[in-house]
């Protein structure tokens, strides 16, 4: 009896162990695959790691992680569906039940416009779940106000942004994203000096994201530009420059902002440099630099140059992403120094 029951002691101990170690083998494996881009094979073996998960958290993260690799491959509807899975998980901690449906959400908003419906209706999901973590919950309500925003309901979005603001634990970049989100709402409506104010609280925020400090100096700036305060634009575009940390395609449209400003106050040499450094910034963003091209040819052009003002003005047509707009805008100063010639 006692042989019996060592040798049922020792089974134990050595199948618990291989059992674990196959599904961190097989879940490890997916998480290769998922690295490499190979989607279709990551998802797979997501599955086959839920098949051998022994535990709630096994489950999860092996739900997850497909629901990942399924969104990575643009199946967007699949993806979504597993998230909420993953959401459903008994035993999952409330964290990651947030998390996983949060991520549902955020699968439907990239996916483009044509889904933020599906998103939100993913979005008010997080917000009932027991013991939801706050992060997340702050950050489903800024996606959901962002949403809003760009669907113009701008009501709903400035309702949305003022529950996160009022949560006592909503994370920080949640909290400096969201006074940017509302900045761009009331900029839209005209509501300039408001706009203006909540730009300023992103900057000013605590622990503020050094990307959202950067775009708050930058839109203060732009704004301004909007009203022809341009002494006080150019102050606000040399501090989103000059930011630490900041993204880079937010200094790169400071930089256009400013040469613009430039312009308008008709100082056109200093505005032509600021678009020749704009150009010359290697991590800008290539609109930016199409932007900065065509400045320098609408200088020119304000300066009666009209030759060199064509010389700039062709170059526009020719950068690898200048937009159609920008093409059409050089076509038209190159018209218009064409005619003056002929005068």
């Amino acid at each position: 009896m006692l042989k019996k029951l060592i040798t049922i002691v020792v089974a134990a101990v050595i199948t618990a162990p291989l059992s674990a170690s196959t599904f961190k083998e097989t879940y490890d494996e997916a998480v290769k695959q998922d690295k490499a881009r190979k989607y279709t094979e990551a998802a797979q073996g997501f599955a086959k790691a839920l098949e051998q998960a022994q535990n709630p958290k096994e489950k999860f993260n092996a739900l997850y992680g497909q629901a990942e690799s399924l969104r990575k491959a643009r199946k967007f509807d699949d993806a979504a569906a597993v998230f909420k899975e993953a959401a459903a998980v008994e035993g999952a901690s409330g964290y990651d039940k947030s998390r996983a449906q949060r991520r549902a959400g955020q699968t439907y908003f990239w996916s483009g416009s044509k889904n933020y419906d599906k998103a939100l209706t993913e979005y008010e999901a997080v917000l009932v779940i027991e013991k939801a973590h706050p992060h997340n919950t702050s950050g489903a309500l800024l996606e959901m106000a962002d949403i809003y925003y760009r669907q113009k309901k701008y009501d709903l979005s400035d309702e949305t942004l003022n529950k996160l603001l009022s949560q006592e634990k909503a994370h920080p970049h949640h909290v400096s994203r969201a006074y940017i989100v509302k900045g761009n709402s009331l900029r839209n409506q005209k509501k300039y000096d408001e706009a203006i104010e909540s730009y300023k609280k992103a900057v000013t925020s605590p622990k503020a994201h050094a990307h959202h400090i950067s775009e708050g100096h930058r839109m203060t700036g732009n704004t301004l530009i909007t009203q022809r305060k341009y002494d006080e634009a150019i102050v606000e575009l040399d501090k989103a420059i000059n930011s630490p940390k900041a993204h880079p395609h937010h200094v790169s449209g400071a930089m256009t902002d400013k040469a613009r400003a430039q312009r308008y106050m008709k100082k056109h040499d200093e505005s032509i440099k600021t678009s020749k450094d704009t150009i010359a910034f290697e991590k800008g963003h290539p609109s930016h630099k199409s932007d900065a091209q065509l400045n320098i040819g609408i200088c020119y052009y304000d300066m009666k140059d009209y030759d060199k003002a064509i010389e700039e003005l062709e170059k526009v047509k020719t950068m690898p992403k200048s937009q159609s707009w920008h093409k059409k805008a050089a076509d038209d100063y190159i018209k218009k120094s064409k005619n003056a010639q002929s005068k």
